[in-house]
C-alpha cells in the first residue's frame, strides 16, 4: 500500500451520503465554490454544504463541510496585523514568519504556546486510536500527568543539523485495522490564502522507516482538514498531493531519482502559489536541486484559509516503525532558505 492510497477528505462518499442535511433536494443552485466528480457522481460545495448532483438540476444535500462564516468568526484586522480570535474574545497574532531550531527547550510542553507558536501535537497510535483518546493524552502530557505511551514527539539532543537540539518524532507501526499512525507537531496560527505564496524550508534526518507524509499545510475549517501535503512513495521519492477528493498530484520527472535519503541530513524546500485553479504552482527542492516545478490546483477552493502547518510523521503506514528528526524549520510568505 502506498501513500497515495490513503483516502483523504470526503473520498468515502458512501459514508457521507448517510449524513444528510435534512435530506432536502434543491434546484437552481448558485454557482458552486468547488466542484468535483467521484465514482460516477458529481458534487458541488455551495455555502459550505456538499451537494450531490449538477448545478441547475436537483441536488441532494450530503454534509456541511465548513462554516461559510468561518472567517468573520475567527479572524479580525488590527491595523496591519491579522489576528486569530479566541473563544473568550482574546486575540492572537497570526504567524508571519516561523524560524524554529528547537534550541533551549527540553520537553514537548516547552514547545507548545504563543512564545514559540506551536499549538498542539498529535499521537495517533494503537495506544490512542481516536481523536478523543489522543487529545486526552496530549492534555495529560502537557499537565505532567502522563508520559508518552508509544508514539513520541519531543526535542532531542541525539542529533541536530545545527546547534544541539532537533525535533524527534517516533511512530510505531499501525496494526489491528488502523490505516496510519501519526507523531507530529503543528501550529494553527498561520494565515495563507488564495493568491499568496507559502515558503517552507527544513532539514530532515530519516533514521528508520518510511513515513508517507512529512509536512501538511491544511485548513482546520474544513471537515477532516484539507490541503497540500508533501508525501513519499514507498521508495522515498517525494511528491505533492492536494488532500481533496480530486487529489491532484505533482511528481518529479520520471528520470529524476531524488529521494529522502536515510541516515543523512537532507534539506527540503517548498514553494506553493495558492489557487483553486490551474494557475497555482508547486515547487520542491531537495538539497538545492529543483525536482518538482508544476502548475495546478493547490487550494481546495478559493475561500479557504490554510491555517495549520503540521510537521513530523504526519502519516505513517502500517507495519512500519519510523524515526524522523527535523531541524531548522522556516515558514513564511517570503522566500526562505
Amino acid at each position: 500500500m502506498s501513500g497515495k492510497d490513503f483516502k483523504p477528505i470526503l473520498v468515502v462518499i458512501a459514508c457521507l451520503l448517510t449524513i444528510t442535511s435534512g435530506g432536502a433536494a434543491r434546484a437552481g443552485s448558485p454557482a458552486p465554490e468547488a466542484s468535483f466528480d467521484l465514482d460516477g457522481s458529481h458534487y458541488d460545495v455551495i455555502d459550505g454544504t456538499l451537494f450531490q448532483g449538477r448545478s441547475g438540476g436537483p441536488q441532494q444535500a450530503v454534509q456541511q463541510v465548513y462554516d461559510p462564516d468561518f472567517y468573520s468568526k475567527n479572524y479580525a484586522q488590527h491595523g496591519s496585523q491579522i489576528v486569530r480570535l479566541g473563544s473568550g474574545g482574546e486575540t492572537y497574532p497570526v504567524i508571519e514568519n516561523l524560524n524554529e531550531g528547537f534550541e533551549n527547550v527540553t520537553s514537548i510542553a516547552g514547545l507548545i504556546g504563543l512564545e514559540r507558536g506551536w499549538t498542539e501535537f498529535t499521537l495517533l497510535s494503537p495506544a490512542a486510536r481516536s481523536p478523543g483518546e489522543y487529545t486526552a493524552l496530549r492534555q495529560r502530557i502537557l499537565q505532567g500527568r502522563s508520559q508518552f505511551l508509544d508514539n513520541r514527539v519531543e526535542p532531542s539532543n541525539e542529533r541536530a543539523h545545527s546547534g544541539t537540539t532537533s525535533l524527534r518524532t517516533y511512530s510505531v507501526a499501525a496494526r489491528s485495522g488502523m490505516p496510519v499512525t501519526k507523531a507530529s507537531l503543528s501550529s494553527s496560527l498561520f494565515h495563507f490564502k488564495k493568491g499568496e505564496h507559502f515558503w517552507y524550508s527544513a532539514w530532515y534526518f530519516l533514521e528508520r522507516g518510511r513515513p508517507w507524509s512529512l509536512v501538511d499545510l491544511e485548513s482546520t475549517f474544513l471537515d477532516q482538514g484539507g490541503g497540500m501535503r508533501l508525501m513519499l512513495t514507498d521508495d522515498l521519492r517525494p511528491y505533492f498531493q492536494l488532500k481533496w477528493p480530486s487529489r491532484p498530484e505533482y511528481h518529479p520527472a520520471a528520470s529524476d531519482r531524488s529521494v529522502l535519503r536515510s541516515g543523512v541530513w537532507t534539506h527540503i524546500k517548498i514553494h506553493l502559489l495558492l489557487s483553486e485553479s490551474a494557475d497555482g504552482a508547486a515547487q520542491l527542492w531537495i538539497d538545492n536541486q529543483l525536482i518538482i516545478d508544476a502548475k495546478g490546483q493547490t487550494l481546495p477552493f478559493g475561500k479557504i484559509v490554510y491555517d495549520s502547518l503540521e510537521v513530523g510523521n504526519t502519516s505513517n503506514p502500517p507495519q512500519v516503525e519510523s524515526v524522523l528528526f527535523i531541524d531548522d524549520i522556516k515558514a513564511s510568505h517570503q522566500e526562505v532558505n
